[in-house]
């Protein structure tokens, strides 16, 4: 589901790790782009008191809330439109089949990646993961993982060669497919090195949102 150790947090120590590294903490999260990115968390933070504003004012003026998955959902919601411009996790998403198949599809791998295998600990049982059907979930899910963020980076692709971009328009996909286009790798193993990337800032910012 890591496409091959190639997501930075599982890759190992060595030169693609140390670029890898150096891309995120200096291109994607330095103080700079973070900067130029305050638009989603100040339009996300608005949205969401808007939201809760309407619901008590449809209630008469009081409203219960589930506040933790509502800061759950605009903590997510900053985190993928930081990333790819999208934004899946909202009350006008439910009835959208991308949004709900990027939703499960990140649940499922959260839920797999953390899962204790008998073949984490005895490699030689792996066939007991097998038959307990871990493995086919796993490959399940890293297809579904594959379409939703090569669709993202697909599409990124489009808008580049059809307009210029602007600083303040580049999410985390813009910036990252800017870099690899000025390097010397095929364009496959560009696309690969991006959606593990983000892959790799979608399951750690799904972590603080726990």
């Amino acid at each position: 589901m890591g496409y091959n150790q190639t997501m930075f947090g599982f890759a190992p120590y060595g030169r693609y790790w140390r670029d890898i590294r150096k891309l995120v903490m200096v291109e994607l999260l330095s103080s700079q782009r973070l900067e130029l990115l305050k638009h989603v968390r100040d339009s996300e933070t608005s949205l969401l008191m808007k939201e809760l504003y309407e619901k008590s004012s449809k209630n008469g003026g009081q409203v219960i809330v589930e506040m933790k998955q509502s800061l759950a959902d605009m903590a997510m919601n900053i985190i993928v439109r930081m990333i790819s411009g999208k934004r899946y996790y909202s009350a006008d998403a439910k009835g959208n089949p991308e949004a709900k198949r990027c939703q499960e599809t990140i649940r499922n791998f959260l839920y797999l990646a953390g899962l204790n295998l008998v073949s984490d600990a005895v490699p030689l049982l792996g066939w007991l993961d097998l038959v307990k059907g871990f493995i086919g979930k796993m490959k399940r899910t890293a297809r579904e993982l594959d379409f939703v963020l090569g669709s993202w980076v697909d599409e990124h692709r489009r808008i580049r060669l059809n307009r210029s971009i602007n600083e303040e328009e580049k999410d985390f996909i813009h910036v990252m497919l800017s870099i690899m286009d000025d390097s010397n790798i095929s364009a496959d193993e560009a696309d690969t090195t991006v959606k593990a990337t983000c892959l790799s800032l979608l399951s750690g910012g799904s972590d603080t949102t726990e």
